[in-house]
């Protein structure tokens, strides 16, 4: 990919997908048609014409906000990371309803094409839940100034075209990262505290809404230290939001951290059952004679599994931050 080619995906990406192809088309052209009058002026055309052209027509984001209307609700410099959230709680949602729908299949429950698809109808009222949550969430973010001007720091300096060319830089944090973070953190905050029953699985049954297994005491009773890591990270997330780099003190406190939250999933996971049964429940709607021992096992094996990876992933960080620590010295 050239220059010019970079410059015009890099405005893309601050584009809704319906608009892109053709505004990457129109700035391509454009860019064409100013070098070819140059050309045409007698003047070479070299690497050092591009990067002033490109110069002249400014940064990718605000080349991009000039090619939507002002009056949005959510803005170019929010968009990118708005996509990239939503995508993964469209993700997030999907595996835990794959759970849910093999959980129901297992005990019998679906025996109908209704049920299927009051099953499907659920997992659509979850897509538009978190379609709710991040537009809200990304709505306030866009009308609070002081938001605003911190994602518009970076971009206040002069641009340099010649920026698409040089090696990532490794200290930089991503403008989405804390974002992101802080943004799930607080939904967890709020779920797992004020709407604990929404950590469950649960399906509507003769018009009720029923939880067949839910959260255990045992969870909820590390919940304290949860929610105390939870706290960390949101504060930790906001220090990066507005540092932007990574610094060896940084760095040390994303390790202690990482840490403190693997000693929480070492806990969980060497301790009883994080998943409870409602036997009640599973003998009204188990007709695959299904054990209660047996799904609360299933379930509790493959909450464990997603400890384990949660760890190993865990230590894969903690690794790479000492790393880039000493690295650096």
């Amino acid at each position: 990919m050239n220059l010019i080619e970079s410059y015009v995906h890099e405005v893309g990406n601050h584009l809704p997908a319906k608009l892109r192809s053709d505004i990457e088309a129109e700035l391509q052209s454009l860019i064409l048609d100013i070098l070819e009058e140059k050309r045409r002026a007698g003047q070479t055309i070299t690497d050092a014409t591009i990067l002033q052209v490109l110069k002249g027509l400014g940064d990718p984001a605000k080349v991009a906000a000039s090619y939507r209307r002002p009056d949005y609700l959510i803005g170019p410099e929010l968009y990118p990371i708005f996509i990239k959230t939503l995508k993964i709680g469209v993700f997030v949602i999907s595996i835990i309803a794959l759970v849910v729908l093999g959980v129901r299949i297992a005990i019998g429950d679906l025996t109908s094409w209704g049920q299927l698809l009051e099953s499907i109808g659920t997992y659509f009222s979850w897509l538009i839940a978190v379609l709710a949550y991040v537009v809200v969430t990304f709505a306030v973010l866009q009308h609070i100034p002081l938001a605003l001007k911190t994602l518009n720091k970076e971009r206040e300096k002069e641009w340099d075209p010649a920026e698409l060319l040089r090696k990532p830089d490794t200290d930089r944090i991503p403008l989405s990262s804390p974002i992101i973070a802080i943004i799930f953190t607080l939904a967890a905050l709020v779920i797992f505290n004020i709407f604990p029953n929404v950590v469950a699985i649960g399906f509507v049954k003769d018009g009720e809404w029923v939880i067949l297994a839910s959260m255990s005491d045992a969870f909820f009773r590390v919940m304290p230290f949860i929610n105390t890591m939870w706290v960390l990270l949101i504060a930790f997330h906001a220090v990066c939001l507005f540092q932007r780099r990574w610094r060896p003190a940084t760095r040390w406190a994303f390790v202690a951290l990482q840490l403190f939250g693997v000693a929480i999933t070492a806990v969980l996971l060497a301790g009883p059952d994080i998943v409870k049964v409602n036997l009640d429940v599973l003998n009204a709607v188990n007709t695959s004679n299904v054990s209660s021992e047996t799904l609360t096992s299933s379930l509790n094996l493959i909450v464990r599994a997603s400890l384990g990876v949660a760890i190993a992933v865990s230590s894969i960080e903690i690794g790479k931050a000492v790393y880039k620590v000493f690295s650096q010295k």
